[in-house]
């Protein structure tokens, strides 16, 4: 299933200021059918008791807990996504682990500028809740926009670029985090 995730044979190259950008034509996989509602509740749950200590201070300009964050449902869903979402590694002797992860809280105009997280293997977001007005997530080349949708999880390339627009709304909250190999 995962196996190709990383594989494109016609990337697209620009030269910006004399900067060589790659045009995302790379895959990006989104899973609609985590069926893991009662993880997603575990989340929210621990998302309101949990201090968020670098508010405002990264590119997320919102309110965002430490990176390395670590919670009985951060380690539900870490297990989910290196043994399931990513069996095709693990089954040809591949080892990945979710290494951190971190809880964003966006209210409105809150909004999280352009990125990316190499040196980091894989990426994700994982909407916990995305009231009406939520913004999407954008991968920023391309302006690709993904759907905040409630228990969605996206996969991506940690070298993809990608942002937030400012927000409409109150309360749309997620779960990110990074994925790398273990040698």
């Amino acid at each position: 299933m995962f196996l190709n995730f990383l594989v494109s044979s016609n990337t697209d190259y620009k030269v910006i200021d004399d900067e060589c950008i790659v045009d995302e034509k790379v895959k990006y996989v989104i899973y609609d059918d985590l069926n893991e509602f009662y993880i997603r509740n575990i989340l929210l749950r621990e998302s309101l008791k949990i201090d968020y200590d670098n508010s405002y201070k990264t590119n997320v300009k919102a309110k965002m807990t430490k990176w390395k964050t670590k919670t009985r449902g951060i380690s539900l869903i870490s297990n989910i996504i290196t043994n399931d979402l990513l069996s095709d590694y693990k089954d040809q002797g591949y080892k990945l682990q979710v290494d951190d992860c971190w809880f964003a809280k966006y209210n409105k105009g809150e909004y999280t500028t352009s990125h990316n997280h190499l040196p980091s293997s894989f990426s994700f977001v994982y909407f916990l809740k995305s009231p009406v007005g939520s913004s999407s997530l954008v991968f920023t080349n391309s302006n690709k926009e993904i759907e905040p949708k409630e228990g969605r999880l996206v996969m991506f390339p940690s070298m993809l670029y990608h942002h937030v627009p400012p927000n409409n709304c109150n309360d749309r909250v997620v779960l990110a985090g990074n994925v790398n190999w273990v040698m």
